[in-house]
């Protein structure tokens, strides 16, 4: 693929959220919808509280139009494609519908971590299933002997996916708290 294919949908999809955040947040805002802060936390947590939050959605829905047109355009509409998004928009639910509970029930609640655990785990084992099943290698070739790696392979992409998606969301979280350390 060349550099200015893969430029193509990135310029796309910044394009979208330009567009759309600035319309998301100021409806979120018109509504009134925001984060509600718990009582009992720290004090500075409580500047927070309003604040528009589901702005996820725009990045994904992005994304997704960006891929998906870019994928049709250039004839590259793959399971793996359709893999990667699925997996995309399944985390990007997860923290939708965690931060909607949040935002309904004035709730600084949320999702429990085992259902988000869980859905992250399965929509993980549905991405392996497209990944083995599109014939990616499994086999590490190593001094000259080719070891079958499926297994290892696995358990390492499930935990990354479902590191990485969770280290996202606290990390958005430790950057609230050094902000109001400030």
């Amino acid at each position: 693929m060349q550099f200015t294919e893969m430029l193509i949908p990135m310029v796309a999809a910044f394009a979208i959220t330009v567009i759309l955040m600035p319309l998301f947040i100021g409806y979120m805002r018109m509504k009134k919808e925001g984060q509600t802060i718990r009582e009992v936390g720290p004090k500075w947590h409580k500047k927070k509280n309003g604040t528009p939050t589901m702005g996820g959605m725009v990045f994904i829905l992005a994304i997704v139009v960006a891929a998906i047109f870019t994928g049709w355009w250039q004839h590259q509409l793959t399971l793996s494609v359709w893999a990667g998004l699925f997996i995309l928009v399944l985390y990007g639910a997860l923290g939708f519908w965690d931060d909607f509970i949040s935002v309904e029930l004035h709730r600084n609640m949320g999702l429990k971590a085992w259902q988000k655990l869980l859905g992250q785990i399965v929509g993980g084992a549905v991405f392996l299933t497209a990944y083995f099943h599109e014939g990616f290698p499994t086999v590490l070739p190593l001094f000259g002997y080719q070891l079958n790696v499926a297994w290892v392979f696995a358990v390492f992409a499930l935990f990354w996916l479902v590191g990485f998606s969770n280290a996202v969301n606290l990390s958005d979280g430790w950057m609230g708290w050094w902000r109001g350390c400030r």
